[in-house]
């Protein structure tokens, strides 16, 4: 497509030289007498450039290029002035009213050329620019309406979530009543029952009832109590500064009576003077929990390692067992609730997952290259 020229002269033998030698190089000349025909053409039609005369009777060429800047639209059309008056004061006053350039007259076809060839080509590069600022700000205000609509859904979602998560809640609280009062009413019929002499059968039939009872029970209470870390979340925490090292040992003397049961042993390489902000009572549990888990899994006369380290700005506490490690399934799903052979559920790892989760915590799990399974809490 050709680039549209305005000529702007008074003389009619100036206006013919220059579209003869633009014609010649292929522009799509159109021309005008005076600046007020030149406003009023360039009102109702586009052009690439403006090749404007500065003296002519009427309004001069300054303000015709005034009154063009202030045509919505027009204004980044660039004006070359075309002029006799070459002094310092003429040619800065014809840029500061929106003149790109100057040809002197009389002019060489060579230099005209040139500088018109620059000034379109500048245009339409300039073109090019804005068509694709308006269309990237098209689509950066489309995909942030996306955005703004999805995260609308999202919150309307999430709403539906709680509100699932609160009446799941309501039912575990009814089912631990139900099953507590259970518990409860066979507690002591279990209890009377082994006083009897009712032989040796009978009565390893009641200690498998009972402990069977004694589990699940267990189960049910764990239930019940974590229930409203599910339901506040964030609200359930009571942050505080905590020394890391303190409820390490903390959590060794708690878990302490088990791991002697299945002796084994604790090794400890702890930094010292380590604070962190965390819920002190839930920190305590999820690093016994998996000091516990770590001594059921460990063989005997073997060493349950704890220590903790710097790693890219983090402090690390990481618990390693010598046990057969985690089963390939876990390894991919690894905080899910596991049913154990016994019956029982370990729930441990998931509840660790959602606490370190709310503190912004990184946990991890995995197998030693040599032997054994390691969890690993970033802080």
């Amino acid at each position: 497509m050709q680039s549209r020229i305005l000529v702007v002269d008074d003389n009619p033998k100036n206006i013919q030289v220059l579209a003869t030698h633009l014609t010649n190089d292929d522009y799509e000349v159109e021309y005008a007498s005076n600046g007020k025909e030149a406003v009023q053409i360039i009102e109702r039609e586009d052009f690439d450039l403006i090749l404007l005369d500065v003296m002519m009777p009427g309004i001069d060429g300054f303000e015709t290029c005034r009154r063009i800047k202030k045509i919505e639209n027009k204004k980044h059309i660039p004006v070359i002035f075309v002029t006799a008056k070459t002094d310092i004061d003429s040619l800065t006053l014809g840029f500061e009213y929106g003149g790109v350039d100057y040809i002197s007259k009389p002019f060489k076809a060579d230099e005209l050329l040139l500088r018109v060839s620059t000034h379109v080509e500048l245009k339409k590069t300039r073109d090019k620019l804005n068509y694709h600022k308006t269309f990237l700000e098209k689509k950066e205000t489309y995909y942030n309406d996306k955005i703004n609509t999805q995260h609308r859904e999202f919150l309307f979602k999430t709403k539906d979530l709680e509100n699932t998560i609160v009446m799941q809640a309501k039912l575990i609280d009814m089912y631990s009543e139900v099953y507590n009062n259970l518990i409860n009413s066979l507690s002591t019929p279990l209890s009377l029952l082994k006083l009897e002499n009712v032989g040796e059968k009978a009565s390893s039939i009641l200690d498998s009832i009972e402990h069977t009872v004694y589990n699940k029970n267990k189960t049910a209470l764990f239930i019940e109590q974590k229930t409203k870390y599910f339901i506040d979340r964030e609200a359930a925490l009571s942050i505080e500064t905590v020394n890391l090292e303190k409820i390490i040992g903390d959590a060794v003397n708690m878990a302490g009576k088990y791991i002697k049961k299945r002796k084994t042993g604790v090794e400890t390489m702890l930094l010292g003077g380590i604070n962190i902000q965390a819920d002190k009572s839930l920190l305590l549990e999820i690093i016994t929990g998996i000091l516990l888990n770590a001594a059921e899994y460990s063989p005997e006369e073997s060493l349950i390692e704890i220590k903790t380290y710097e790693e890219a700005d983090k402090i690390v506490l990481q618990v390693s067992d010598s046990g057969p490690g985690f089963e390939k399934e876990l390894l991919f799903y690894p905080f899910l609730p596991v049913k154990k052979q016994n019956g029982e559920y370990g729930l441990s790892l998931f509840f660790a997952k959602y606490i370190c989760d709310l503190h912004n915590f990184a946990i991890k799990t995995g197998n030693n290259p040599d032997a054994g399974a390691f969890v690993r809490i970033s802080f």
